[in-house]
């Protein structure tokens, strides 16, 4: 054989060789790595897994994006329907957690909202699917693997679909008039549950069986989703654990005043809401974040008025979220009606046995004035407030004065 022969026949080798080995690892590829195509287009790329309690495969689609950013413009604008992208998404991790105070650093990005899926099969199996909304006082939390995974869920050959929602002042701002009526993260939510309806069937789901579950804020969210318009026939059931609409903490009160302390802390006009919004957009999520946080404190006053940056019943106008009081709602039936699964985390407020220093002066704040021992917006008499609150001092500590030591009494149901 002479050297030229032998060299065309190793590079005629090598080729085959390389084409072989390209086929083979393009399947193994796909079996690790799979796409998957969703309803207007877009390709994404997932990852094979198995769960961690019983070693059952399942493929995860992470990081999607269902809106476009929300910064700049679109920052306290309903969530706006993100667009097809070309090529493939890389769906492999978790995206960005939204803007929030991890202890005393702002993690997060505002271009956050995206949404994952978790499923046990590739193929059209109309599989039933839960979709989770995660907990976080309306302030924490993400839709990440690590804050909540979802492996015993997937080990009963289910779905499991997480999303992210914007989260304190971005999420829920209000100058409770149509500058910024509110309520944005809640219409993430929507969004992102229009988004499984149209595209879990390219995962193995189906959309006719779609169950919200949440706890605490994600519970709460659930509570408002079930009464407003916007949610019809986005789900077939929920489970809500630990939180509805009639808790205290669950609706701002005071939204307004909160909006209207942000824009004096970054010194703009607070005269005119819809100028005022228009300068505030102008802020980077650090700036906001810090001055939201500053415009805030005077939830000391008045613990019993709601979550600052909180649900807020809205200005009734197209778009409008929720704009009723939930009593009134369930009084007159204007709710979905799904089956409901209702539970509760036992002793969740003993929290505030171990609150920080800076909330050692509620009790303080309740002595000095008894009717905030009774909610916000329960009348508008204070001396009827003052009554209720003087019940409630009788019932929880027996008219004791209030302490770090008997406050958690309140977590105790009886």
């Amino acid at each position: 054989m002479t050297v030229k022969k032998f060299l065309v026949q190793w590079i005629i080798f090598v080729c085959l060789s390389v084409c072989f080995c390209e086929i083979v690892g393009d399947d193994t590829s796909f079996k690790n790595f799979p796409l998957k195509t969703l309803e207007d287009g877009s390709v994404v790329r997932g990852v094979r897994s198995k769960t961690l309690t019983e070693g059952k495969l399942y493929y995860s689609f992470r990081g999607i994006r269902y809106a476009k950013p929300p910064v700049g413009e679109l920052r306290w604008k309903p969530p706006e329907k993100a667009p097809k992208w070309e090529g493939v998404l890389d769906a492999t991790e978790d995206g960005s957690q939204c803007t929030q105070f991890m202890r005393v650093m702002i993690a997060g990005q505002e271009d956050c909202l995206t949404i994952n899926v978790y499923t046990p099969t590739l193929e059209q199996d109309n599989l039933p699917v839960i979709a989770w909304i995660h907990d976080g006082g309306f302030f924490l939390g993400n839709s990440s693997y690590a804050y909540r995974p979802p492996d015993l869920i997937l080990d009963e050959h289910v779905i499991f679909v997480s999303f992210n929602y914007r989260l304190g002042v971005f999420g829920f701002f209000s100058t409770e008039d149509l500058a910024a009526p509110g309520n944005f993260a809640f219409k993430d939510q929507v969004l992102a549950l229009r988004w499984v309806q149209e595209n879990i069937h390219h995962f193995g789901g189906d959309p006719k069986a779609v169950t919200v579950f949440g706890e605490s804020a994600g519970s709460s969210s659930i509570s408002y989703l079930l009464q407003s318009d916007s949610a019809k026939g986005l789900f077939r059931g929920a489970i809500m654990n630990s939180g509805v609409g009639t808790c205290l903490w669950s609706l701002d009160r005071r939204a307004k005043l909160t909006s209207q302390l942000l824009g004096t802390v970054l010194k703009v006009d607070t005269s005119d809401n819809i100028k005022m919004v228009e300068q505030l957009r102008q802020f980077d999520q650090v700036q906001t974040q810090i001055a939201a946080a500053a415009a805030q404190s005077h939830v000391l006053i008045d613990t019993l008025a709601g979550l600052t940056y909180g649900p807020v019943k809205e200005p009734v106008h197209d778009g409008a979220f929720f704009y009723n009081n939930t009593e009134d709602n369930l009084r007159n039936g204007h709710f979905h009606r799904v089956p409901v699964l209702m539970g509760t985390t036992s002793n969740e407020a003993v929290a505030f046995g171990i609150v920080t220093s800076l909330l050692r002066v509620i009790p303080l704040q309740y002595d000095k004035n008894p009717k905030l021992a009774a909610p916000a917006g329960l009348t508008d008499s204070d001396a009827d407030r003052t009554a209720a609150a003087t019940d409630v001092y009788s019932y929880f500590f027996q008219s004791r004065p209030l302490s770090l030591s008997n406050m958690s009494d309140l977590a105790r149901v009886r």
